[in-house]
């Protein structure tokens, strides 16, 4: 890999000691200069789409996993009461979201902030 660095011709000694310095995100001046603005997790599609590829295999898991309620209710009746909230999910994930969202921008610095140096 080709690295170019500019540094003034008094500065040569920084090449040749190899100190070259990888500043990690959290160290810039500017704290906010490294941090992504997160709008949303994802788009309305992507959110449609997982919806439809995953409901049913999470409806199966829930019910398995308490599957006590199904001694009130048998379970295909669940499924059908369970399905017709299904639209629902995208409207739901959007109230959801910005909680979310403050939750995880602070994993997201400190993911930067260990594993990425920028050479400026």
């Amino acid at each position: 890999m080709i690295l170019y660095k500019y540094l003034r011709p008094a500065r040569v000694d920084v090449l040749k000691h190899r100190r070259i310095r990888f500043t990690q995100p959290g160290d810039f001046n500017d704290p906010f200069e490294f941090r992504p603005k997160i709008r949303e997790l994802a788009s309305d599609a992507k959110l449609q789409e997982d919806v439809e590829e995953h409901f049913e295999q999470l409806i199966d898991d829930q019910l398995a996993k308490y599957g006590a309620i199904t001694q009130v209710l048998p379970q295909a009746d669940l499924k059908r009461l369970l399905a017709k909230q299904k639209p629902l999910l995208p409207a739901l994930f959007r109230l959801l979201e910005p909680a979310a969202i403050q939750k995880l921008s602070p994993l997201i610095d400190g993911f930067f902030n260990q594993n990425v140096g920028v050479l400026c």
